[in-house]
């Protein structure tokens, strides 16, 4: 995006940076305002724009960035076009409600803005993948894994009927 710079200006996050009141926080200072801080409706002026959603949510650097990748689902939404979405129109306390979630991108980016959110899906894995995709990270010693790795003595084979074939 071209902005003039006569014309507009870009809020810079301050140490003591508060976005205004209902206002979403996590990407406030990026938006194109006038000379009175006051955010601009960006206009397409009745013109055809291209759109990449991955351009314009920078905070996101890919579409399987985090947990968002956690399951190749075949229908799925990226993550980038529900922040753009709820950045521009969402307000602090709002629920939102995605009663075809597939694998629950809108709820996960919902979650990031920390907004409340309802899932629906007829895929019963819905309720397992995002489970996992909120689950806290436990705490694993690499290196004991690794050393009885290492010294395991045993062997396993699969029980597969042509494994020597």
């Amino acid at each position: 995006m071209k902005l003039d710079s006569e014309k507009h200006y870009f809020q810079e996050p301050t140490a003591s940076y508060l976005p205004p009141k209902g206002q979403l926080t996590l990407i406030e200072w990026y938006r194109p305002t006038d000379s009175k801080g006051r955010i601009e409706p960006m206009s397409g002026n009745g013109k055809y724009v291209d759109v990449v959603f991955r351009d314009l949510v920078p905070y996101l650097p890919s579409t399987p960035y985090g947990t968002f990748g956690l399951y190749r689902y075949p229908a799925k939404f990226i993550p980038q076009v529900v922040a753009y979405v709820i950045e521009r129109y969402g307000i602090r306390g709002q629920t939102i409600l995605d009663p075809f979630a597939g694998c629950g991108t809108s709820g996960l980016t919902a979650r990031l803005f920390g907004l409340n959110y309802e899932l629906w899906d007829l895929n019963p894995l819905l309720e397992i993948l995002h489970e996992i995709a909120i689950m806290k990270p436990s705490s694993v010693d690499s290196s004991a894994i690794v050393n009885e790795m290492a010294n395991c003595t045993s062997e396993w084979l699969p029980h597969w009927r042509n494994l020597t074939y």
